[in-house]
């Protein structure tokens, strides 16, 4: 995980100095972005037209610059509410008649904030009316931008429907449907080593975002799969039965018994970089390089290595549980001899007419140890102080009582050894009341409290 976190980290670098999606779309409407040169249908085209469509997040800044706040989140649920009547007129419409109108309307509902916020996926339930809008009767019948090409409409729709998909997939109310629906468009953005790419860089570069998948270790452990890189520890290599499933098997329902695909992260990077490249690294659909070597940092092996290191990890996994099974046997045999031989002796003890204390005190610690406790005392009295003090804890009156005269009587002889015999003890007994001066480590006085001769005696404090 470590590895992929890394991963990230380096993009988001990357991202700071090269792009930003932060900004609404409607705020940049007047911005000037120069179209590619080249054929009208080209993939440099279509790019240029899906960066420019693309959903952004259009929410106002409610808070006005400020911590947030309960009356942020009162206009930021009105602002969502008043937008659910025209982005439901605009799918209705554009279920009548696919028109670039109707279609541009729904795109300002998304371009809005529903659902394109990762932590909180506002609105979530509008973009995917919209998504399913869009999937269904599929791209604008009338755009002059498409040129009449029918095949570059449909790659266009397909595009922008990855988009919607990747600001979907995590929304929390999704349901099985769409998420196979969106795993359809998905999966042309998915990293996932082969044959022929041992590498995992199946992705393709025009998708306009990379993710990292969530990847479980025995079904308990979640943790990304960068344990290709040599000098991993083969012990949390990856299982078989562990890395979900591949979106493509997803949406097609192929059966498995591999978890669903979970995405550990989206990050977004521009189709158009309408400036000079700031690195050679900056991530874009037209620098490959870039891609590359990002591409290429979790996955350095060569398949051939991947299946040594798995059929390596699967042997040492075997021989680590192997291990603790045997430790864990051993473990059991010994508390089978311990407890065998403490009810021998618990027999021997039990059977006695009579015990000495140091007797008793050994077959009350026995009976703690066999859970037969409520047996000791139908016959004898608990005597461990601890215990009694235990028993006492829990409500039990005769113990508390016995606790309390344990707990005089013990006062009461520690005062008998030391002030007593001291010669400053007197007639009066314990209960005398006397003042105590408190003193700081330097012998400053700090104070006096007035207390019983026994107490002042257990706290240390000596006569003048």
């Amino acid at each position: 995980m470590e590895m992929m976190n890394a991963a990230f980290r380096y993009l988001a670098l990357i991202a700071v100095s090269g792009f930003s999606f932060s900004v609404p779309a409607y705020a940049k409407a007047k911005q000037v972005v120069q179209q590619p040169k080249g054929e009208p249908l080209s993939q440099e085209r279509l790019n240029w037209l899906v960066e420019r469509d693309r959903p952004r997040d259009g929410i106002p800044d409610f808070s006005d610059g400020k911590p947030w706040s309960p009356k942020a989140s009162k206009r930021l649920d009105a602002w969502i509410e008043s937008q659910k009547a025209p982005a439901t007129k605009a799918t209705e419409d554009y279920r009548k008649t696919p028109s670039v109108k109707a279609w541009r309307a729904m795109m300002n509902a998304v371009h809005r904030g529903f659902g394109l916020r990762d932590d909180s996926l506002v609105g979530g339930g509008i973009l995917r009316s919209i998504f399913r809008t869009l999937h269904e009767v599929g791209p604008a019948i009338d755009d002059p931008e498409n040129g009449g090409n029918a095949d570059f409409t449909a790659r266009r729709h397909r595009a922008m429907m990855r988009l919607l998909s990747r600001h979907i997939w995590n929304w929390y109310w999704l349901g099985e449907t769409d998420k196979r629906i969106a795993a359809g468009y998905l999966k042309d953005c998915e990293r996932r080593p082969s044959n022929l790419r041992p590498t995992g860089n199946n992705h393709d570069p025009n998708c306009g975002f990379i993710f990292e998948m969530d990847y479980v270790h025995d079904n308990r452990k979640v943790q990304q799969l960068h344990l290709y890189l040599p000098g991993a520890d083969p012990i949390n290599f990856w299982d078989e039965d562990s890395i979900p499933q591949s979106f493509a098997d997803y949406a097609a329902n192929v059966p498995s018994r591999r978890p669903w695909p979970k995405v550990y992260g989206f990050f977004d990077y521009p189709l158009v970089l309408d400036r000079p490249q700031k690195t050679v690294f900056e991530p874009w659909a037209g620098n490959e390089y870039g891609l590359i070597v990002m591409y290429n940092q979790p996955y350095i092996a060569s398949r051939d290595y991947q299946e040594k290191r798995y059929i390596a990890s699967k042997k040492a996994t075997r021989e680590e549980y192997d291990r603790l099974a045997k430790e864990s046997e051993r473990l059991r045999q010994w508390q089978k001899q311990q407890e065998r031989a403490a009810g021998a002796r618990w027999d021997e003890l039990w059977a006695a007419q009579s015990l000495t204390n140091d007797l008793q005190l050994e077959l009350e610690n026995i009976a703690d140890s066999l859970n037969r406790l409520d047996l000791y005392r139908t016959r004898y009295q608990i005597i461990s102080y601890d215990r009694i003090a235990g028993y006492c804890q829990m409500g039990y009156a005769n113990e508390c009582y016995r606790k309390i005269w344990m707990d005089d009587e013990a006062r009461k002889q520690q005062f008998a050894n030391g002030a007593g015999a001291g010669g400053g003890g007197g007639s009066a007994g314990g209960s005398q009341m006397v003042t105590v001066c408190n003193y700081d480590r330097n012998g400053n006085y700090t104070g006096s409290t007035v207390t019983t001769r026994i107490d002042a005696t257990l706290s240390g404090a000596r006569p003048n």
